[in-house]
Order: C-alpha cells, then structure tokens, then sequence
C-alpha cells in the first residue's frame, strides 16, 4: 500500500505540473508552443505509465485506466498525427476530473 500511495502522489504531481504548464494560456497559444506541448504530452504518458503501475483493483476502479491507455497509445505511437485538441481537452476537462479522483484515493490511504 504504501507504493500505492507514492505512485498516486506522483500522479498528482504530475497533473499539477500540466497544470503549471498550461495556466493562463490559450489554445492557440499551447499548440505554437512545441515546449509546453511536448512537455505536456510526455507528463501524459507518465501519468498513464504511473496508473499503470497501482496494482490494488480497490485503489484504481475509480481511474480511467482505459481511456488514459487510448491516449497514452495515440501520444506515443501516433505523435505526428495526434489531434492537439484531443490533448487540449484531456488537460482543461479531464485531468481536473482525475485530479478529483486522486485527491480522493490519497486521503483514503
């Protein structure tokens, strides 16, 4: 359990990290520029590789394991072809979702 914990905190970190990234900019903004863009789609892939990881079912039934796994796959095997806006929108609507989530599991632990 308490690997558990270390690795959802890293989760955490990882989200408030894209977060730091990405605040106070635009769309427009965060696609023409390749740093934060590629920065952010890596802390993507990790915060998937992390979850990944957590082999308590208990710990992980409320995480999107499935949809982090489709993204993860298109950042990776599909770069030059990913729909930046499919990024944009997993960083400003679903990662406050999983952020949630992951507040939630670390208080329980």
């Amino acid at each position: 359990m308490k690997n558990e914990k270390i690795l959802i905190e890293l989760i955490l970190d990882h989200i408030e990290k894209i977060e730091r990234y990405t605040k106070g900019i635009s769309f427009n903004d965060f696609v023409e520029n390749e740093e934060k863009y590629d920065a952010c789609c890596l802390v993507l892939q990790q915060i998937w590789e992390l979850a990944w990881k957590i082999k308590e079912k208990e710990t992980i039934k409320n995480i999107p394991i499935n949809q982090m796994k489709w993204l993860r796959n298109r950042i990776t095997h599909d770069y030059l072809w990913l729909d930046s806006m499919i990024v944009w929108d997993t960083i400003k609507e679903s990662l406050p979702e999983l952020k949630t989530i992951i507040k939630t599991l670390i208080s329980k632990l």
